[in-house]
Parts: structure tokens; sequence; C-alpha cells
């Protein structure tokens, strides 16, 4: 049976800009889009989904890849969040959903080494 939060954490994109992620006030999940891949997986757990969405808006965040794929993609970029509000589930949902969804820009060291199984 499939988890609930992988399916959640596909649906409702929006374009990801400013005035779409305002309203994200709550720790939790998310995950930036192109198309149909999935390029990040990301949480909040000390602040909002806001404040972390807004870094990588403003090309603040520590991920290289991922600033440059907004940099040159980024009117076609999109987000998606979860609320989460056990704090403590947050680590291993994220954990999971980059297993699952294995996005192409996270730097995790399980990440990389399925990128290179795949090559």
């Amino acid at each position: 049976m499939r988890p609930a939060v992988l399916d959640q954490i596909q649906v409702n994109r929006q374009p990801l800009t400013l005035p779409n992620v305002e309203t994200r006030t709550y720790p939790g999940l998310y995950a930036i889009w192109f198309r149909h891949r999935c390029l990040y997986v990301g949480k909040s757990d000390q602040g909002t989904v806001y404040s972390r969405l807004r870094k990588h808006i403003g090309g603040e965040c520590h991920n290289d890849r991922l600033r440059r794929w907004y940099r040159l993609k980024g009117k076609e970029l999109y987000f998606t969040t979860i609320q989460i509000v056990r704090v403590d589930a947050i680590l291993k949902l994220e954990r999971y959903l980059i297993d699952e969804l294995e996005p192409e820009t996270n730097n995790d060291q399980r990440t990389q080494a399925k990128r290179r199984e795949h090559q």
C-alpha cells in the first residue's frame, strides 16, 4: 500500500512564485518540480515552508544545482507542500520522499549514490 504522503506531495502544484508561497506559514515538507520531474524535496522543521521556499526563490539556498534550475527555468517550476504537525516526523518523511521520488538536485549521499547507479 502506498503511503498517503507520497500521493499528497504530487498534487496541487502551483507556480513557484512569492505570492503563491506566502500562505505556507506552517512547518512541513515541500517539493519543487519541473514538468513531471521532481527536482528537490525539502523540509521546514524550525520555521515555515514559506521561509524555505522564499530562500530558494531569492537564490539564497545552499543547493547550487537547484539555484541554477531556478535561474534557467524559474517560470516553469512548480511546488507542492504538505503541512506536518508532528515536527519529529518531518525528517523521516523527507527521507522517504527523497528515496521514492529521487529528486535530481538533492545533494545527500544516498541520493547521489542512486544517481550513479542509474548512469
